[in-house]
C-alpha cells in the first residue's frame, strides 16, 4: 500500500451529521480529496464502480486539472472558448458563474429561463434566483457532455471564486471517469 494512504486517518462522521431530513436527503459517503490524491488514479464507471489503478508513467497527454490552493479546477471548453471549473465530485449539479454567460451562443442565450431553486448539501439548504440553460453541451479533453437544466448564477458567490467559471458536478460525470493526479488529468468516458 501506498505509504500516504498508510499515514491517513479517515475521519468517521455519524449519519446524522450529514443528513437533511426535511429534504429528505443523506450523503451515505465521503471520500474527500486527500484520500483521493493519495490514490492518485481512480476510475468510477457509470454504474458506480470504483477502481483504484497504479501509478503509471504519465502518457504525452495534455493535462486538463490543476489546483488553486486547495481547490481542484478543471479546464473544460465551451463554444470555442476555454474555462476553469471547479470540481465538486460531492455536487449533483453542475453551476454556472456569470463569467459563463459570455460564452453561450445566442441560441443559448435565447433559451434561458429564470426559476427559483432549493439547493441542499451537506452544509445545509438555500433559495435562490437563477436562469437556466436547458441544454449545455462542454468537452473535457475534446470529449463532449451534453448537460441539461444547468443554473446559470446571476452573481458570482461569496468567497475565493472570482478566477473560475463554474463548478463541475457529477451530472457532468454521469458517463464515467478516470481522475488521474499523476498526469493531472480528469477524462470522461
Amino acid at each position: 500500500m501506498d505509504e500516504a494512504l498508510k499515514r491517513m486517518s479517515p475521519t468517521v462522521r455519524s449519519r446524522k451529521a450529514i443528513k437533511h431530513s426535511r429534504l429528505r436527503y443523506q450523503i451515505k459517503g465521503i471520500l474527500g480529496l486527500p484520500l483521493l490524491r493519495a490514490l492518485s488514479r481512480l476510475e468510477i464507471s457509470n454504474n458506480g464502480l470504483v477502481q483504484i489503478h497504479p501509478h503509471e508513467a504519465v502518457s504525452g497527454g495534455a493535462p486538463n486539472l490543476f489546483f488553486d490552493g486547495a481547490s481542484p479546477i478543471v479546464e473544460i471548453n465551451h463554444s470555442q472558448h476555454r474555462l476553469q471549473m471547479f470540481l465538486d465530485t460531492g455536487a449533483n449539479a453542475s453551476v454556472l458563474y456569470p463569467s459563463f454567460r459570455n460564452t453561450l451562443t445566442r441560441e443559448e442565450t435565447l433559451r434561458l429561463k429564470t426559476k427559483r431553486e432549493k439547493v441542499a448539501g451537506a452544509g445545509g439548504m438555500i433559495n435562490r434566483k437563477t436562469e437556466q440553460v436547458p441544454t449545455l453541451r462542454i468537452e473535457f479533453l475534446e470529449m463532449p457532455v451534453n448537460l441539461r437544466k444547468v443554473s446559470l448564477l446571476p452573481e458570482m458567490p461569496a468567497g475565493n471564486n472570482r478566477y473560475r467559471d463554474g463548478v463541475i458536478g457529477m451530472d457532468a460525470l454521469w458517463s464515467g471517469f478516470l481522475l488521474d493526479f499523476d498526469a493531472m488529468r480528469l477524462e470522461v468516458k
